[in-house]
């Protein structure tokens, strides 16, 4: 596994982010999905890419294998370590719900905050697609 600290624009302080987690209850599963927070009552075992999809709208994360080979329904979950956020990428079709408590989950729409990066910038202009599983050596 790689853990990274990485930088993403999200509008959350880490610091904000960290004195909010500590007040979480625990009657409540709650989280940060994006830059939104979470709270709910549904089943812990609740696949998180059937959450982000159907109950919160986000299709930017992709139903595939559902067996957490092809890459298409990866997240970023990031949590507080050391005093640091750190990220590592999550398969949310193998996760339940109830992992993502107290983290901060990151969805393709909330990578970036205003507009489209240069590599997503040239997908849309080229309708190019990503195939995780294309890059795989079989």
């Amino acid at each position: 596994m790689i853990v990274q600290t990485v930088s993403i624009n999200t509008g959350l302080l880490i610091i904000g982010f960290a004195v909010t987690l500590s007040k979480l209850s625990h009657r409540l599963m709650q989280f940060f999905l994006n830059n939104k927070e979470i709270n709910t009552e549904l089943p812990e075992g609740m696949l998180l890419l059937d959450f982000i999809r159907y109950h919160q709208q986000l299709t930017g994360t992709k139903i595939g294998c559902r067996e957490g080979d092809c890459g298409a329904c990866t997240v970023l979950a990031g949590e507080i370590k050391n005093e640091e956020l750190l990220y590592r990428s999550v398969t949310s079709c193998l996760m339940p719900l109830g992992i993502a408590r107290h983290k901060h989950m990151v969805t393709i729409e909330g990578i970036n905050s205003k507009g489209l990066n240069f590599i997503q910038q040239s997908f849309a202009l080229e309708g190019a697609i990503n195939v995780d599983f294309a890059h795989r050596v079989l």
